[in-house]
């Protein structure tokens, strides 16, 4: 009865696992990465109850050598799946960083275009290619990468 509820526990974990990547992956899909955060306290609990239970596993194997062949089959199963959305789920956390990153360096080039050549402040008070321009303010930028 201890191995079937152990991997009847995995199997359950897993599945939420899945569904919970499942939702993120589709918020990646979405450009809404922002919105990940509120499922990251879940998916750490999650990820954190996978990984005790597999740890168990593999200190203990008999735990799996004593398993039903249903049982045995469903975790098989679950952890291909599982395997599946880890790998969509690293596919497009790439993409969003990828596009994250062109975002980024497109916004510098034109803030650097625009700015010109601006290296030092002329006798005006206006810095280098702004002199002379009317209303040409200096405007500082940070940029912060994040995902």
């Amino acid at each position: 009865m201890e191995t079937t509820t152990r991997l009847g526990d995995l199997i359950a974990i897993t599945n939420r696992l899945i569904d919970l990547m499942g939702k993120e992956i589709e918020m990646l899909r979405s450009m809404r990465p922002q919105d990940i955060g509120a499922l990251q306290k879940d998916k750490v609990s999650l990820a954190l109850a996978y990984e005790r239970h597999m740890q168990e596993l593999r200190d203990d194997p008999s735990l799996l050598a004593a398993a039903k062949p249903n049982l045995k089959v469903e975790l098989k199963r679950i952890t291909g799946r599982f395997q599946k959305v880890l790998n969509e789920n690293e596919s497009a956390i790439k993409a969003v960083k990828s596009v994250s990153e062109k975002l980024l360096t497109a916004i510098a080039n034109a803030v650097t275009e625009q700015r010109g050549n601006a290296a030092a402040y002329s006798k005006e008070g206006a810095i280098g290619g702004n002199a002379g321009v009317p209303g040409a303010t200096p405007v500082p930028l940070t940029l912060n990468e994040q995902l």
